[in-house]
């Protein structure tokens, strides 16, 4: 499976035409920061749900069965605080590779 988690900030930006093959969303419920669901699903390994035989494929089924930890709100803004934290400090060191 060759999936792409991507952040749409706003589905206004969002391009149908850009979808290869089958796409699926997930919007949080109350309670959970929206980033914080992103950097969950991309720290995830959605490849163990797939039970296809050929084609790769997700079923609601599959992604309803997903174990989410959910952290208090304030908790997820200080983890989401510190992961933009230690990419601003990766970015830099980049900028300085070169």
């Amino acid at each position: 499976m060759n999936a792409k988690i991507i952040w749409i900030e706003s589905l206004s930006y969002f391009n149908a035409d850009a979808l290869v093959d089958t796409a699926f969303g997930l919007a949080p419920s109350s309670g959970v920061l929206p980033k914080y669901l992103f950097y969950f699903c991309k720290s995830f390994d959605f490849t163990t749900l797939d039970s296809s035989t050929t084609l790769p494929s997700l079923t609601k089924t599959n992604i309803q069965q997903i174990l989410f930890p959910l952290p208090p709100f304030l908790e997820q803004q200080r983890i989401l605080t510190k992961i933009d934290t230690i990419f601003a400090q990766l970015d830099e060191i980049v900028l300085n590779l070169v």
